[in-house]
């Protein structure tokens, strides 16, 4: 795992970015094929799961969160660089996971709070309280 992107994938000692011939033949039925030889082996697809939202933040301005929940297509090179480049385990990452999980036990124990009193009404042993 400790590969950097440059051993992963190799330049080949050339620093030029390809050069697309124009090919011989009809420019749409080859040429096109030639540009993109994966374009029409699998077509693009919307995840099942796409949630994106903005919201504003006081005193810091609007921040935006992105849910994509899906197939993973991508190869496992892909996906080893994308590791190095974005690595899960990070102060913000984990301060806002932090938050969510203290957010939704707080709610949790609301609803028991809220249940249990629901429950001691009904058998009588809450008295006093309206």
């Amino acid at each position: 795992m400790g590969q950097t992107a440059e051993q992963i994938f190799p330049m080949n000692g050339t620093a030029e970015a390809p050069v697309f011939e124009p090919a011989v033949g009809t420019a749409d039925e080859q040429g096109s094929a030639e540009i993109h030889p994966y374009a029409t082996a699998q077509e693009w697809q919307q995840p099942p799961v796409d949630i994106r939202i903005s919201f504003p933040i006081p005193f810091v301005g609007w921040r935006y969160l992105v849910l994509l929940s899906g197939v993973e297509r991508r190869r496992p090179a892909r996906r080893q660089v994308d590791r190095m480049k974005h690595p899960l385990v990070t102060w913000g990452n984990s301060l806002v996971v932090g938050g969510m999980g203290a957010c939704l036990g707080f709610a949790g124990l609301g609803v028991m709070h809220m249940a249990a009193i629901s429950v001691l009404r009904q058998t009588g042993l809450l008295v006093g309280m309206q």
